[in-house]
């Protein structure tokens, strides 16, 4: 059992039913935040003392793991629908069909890269807009005189 002393540096205690107890180990420095029930702090406060004796054990009940084991230890290849193994995936398949509803994904990445350039692409392209148009239809919307010199 190994056995640690830490100085408290800060209790915090609200509305919730849980409380953090933050202390600080001051030969080696390392720092322990702790929850435990409101009423297991009442009266604690920086400065006091909290010792803490631990051990690691083995889990009584097995753990689950979330994600599924990748076949010949090959990293997973994680999709927004879903995991699959890069195992399963046929070799050279870097360009899958897209999926319905869905937008072709080279589409998607040309567009962004015409945006980033300063462009639109054909498909949207509108007429040029100069900031006298702009001021323009400012003035209109607000129903103020235009500036002096324009026609």
């Amino acid at each position: 059992m190994i056995t640690q002393t830490f100085r408290v540096t800060r209790v915090l205690a609200g509305h919730s039913p849980v409380a953090r107890i933050d202390g600080v180990d001051d030969d080696d420095g390392l720092e322990l935040h702790l929850e435990v029930p409101v009423d297991a702090v009442r009266g604690a406060s920086p400065g006091q003392v909290i010792v803490v004796n631990w051990t690691l054990q083995a889990s009584a009940t097995p753990v689950s793991k979330a994600e599924p084991q990748s076949a010949a230890g090959a990293p997973a290849v994680v999709d927004a629908e879903f995991t699959t193994s890069t195992a399963t995936r046929p070799t050279g398949a870097t360009n899958l069909a897209p999926r319905a509803g869905r937008p072709d994904a080279s589409a998607v990445d040309q567009e962004f890269m015409s945006l980033m350039a300063g462009g639109r692409s054909t498909r949207t392209s509108s007429p040029a807009v100069t900031s006298r148009d702009i001021d323009r239809e400012l003035n209109t919307l607000l129903g103020l005189a235009g500036a002096k010199g324009q026609k």
